[in-house]
């Protein structure tokens, strides 16, 4: 990977695995049909672990045997796959703690109390690059997360489309890969985010698509970390890629 931003000299950095110039990547990243982003731990910390996290605060959950259950096995698969494991972890705590309209609409209300209190932050820099990269595209917001919450960040970043509980994105890339549109932007942070990557990737060339580029939002700089896969990769602070879009 090479940085254009140097995270020895600077919290937010930029790489990329290609010899871009910031004018080349600048390009890249704005000149776009088409935007896919993931929203959990890549636009802002998890929404989903953090009810979750909320819930293993109040001690009424413990004499749930529901929830003991869903803790211990979410632990031991934590421990064993770790990242991994976080989608089933998730799916099934849909399943058993959100399955009605009304605990939803109590998550949507507990998420956007965590907003308002500034407990729930967006990573920084988040708001202005999508501001600048949305514009004039059409957008789509991909998450595991309910259509409640989904909805709350679509009507923010102001995405034309949001798809909720989208546990299998590679599968939804059929929705927008028309022959009109060529050339697509994807953002990302998972296992399903690199899935989504490779099907627009092998596309590339085809289908209509022109164009494909993709951002990673890494934990870190550390090589472990990073993912030469996709063509640029942040930490979780957007204010260097910013500062290169707006040059």
């Amino acid at each position: 990977m090479k940085f254009l931003i140097d995270p020895r000299h600077h919290r937010s950095w930029v790489a990329t695995n290609r010899d871009l110039s910031r004018k080349e990547l600048s390009d890249l990243v704005l000149r776009n049909d088409v935007v896919v982003a993931d929203l959990d731990d890549c636009i802002l910390p998890s929404p989903a672990k953090r009810l979750a996290y909320e819930r293993l605060k109040d001690p009424l959950s413990y004499v749930n045997p529901l929830f003991i259950y869903w803790a211990l096995t979410s632990a031991r698969a934590l421990a064993k796959d770790g990242k991994l494991a976080e989608s089933d972890c998730w799916q099934k705590y849909i399943e058993l703690f959100l399955d009605t309209e009304e605990k939803r609409k109590k998550a949507k209300q507990k998420v956007e109390e965590l907003l308002e209190d500034g407990k729930l932050e967006e990573y920084p820099g988040a708001a202005k690059f999508f501001n600048l990269a949305l514009k004039d595209t059409e957008s789509y917001l991909l998450t595991r997360n309910i259509p409640e919450i989904a909805g709350i960040f679509k009507e923010k970043y102001r995405f034309s489309y949001a798809f909720s509980q989208a546990w299998n994105k590679q599968r939804l890339s059929v929705l927008f890969v028309l022959d009109t549109r060529k050339k697509y932007l994807v953002v990302g942070d998972s296992v399903e985010d690199q899935k989504l990557v490779d099907q627009l990737k092998f596309y590339e060339g085809t289908m209509g698509i022109e164009r494909f580029t993709s951002i990673y939002v890494a934990e870190s700089p550390d090589r472990r970390h990073l993912n030469e896969n996709f063509t640029i990769n942040i930490g979780r602070d957007y204010r260097g890629l910013v500062e290169i879009l707006r040059e």
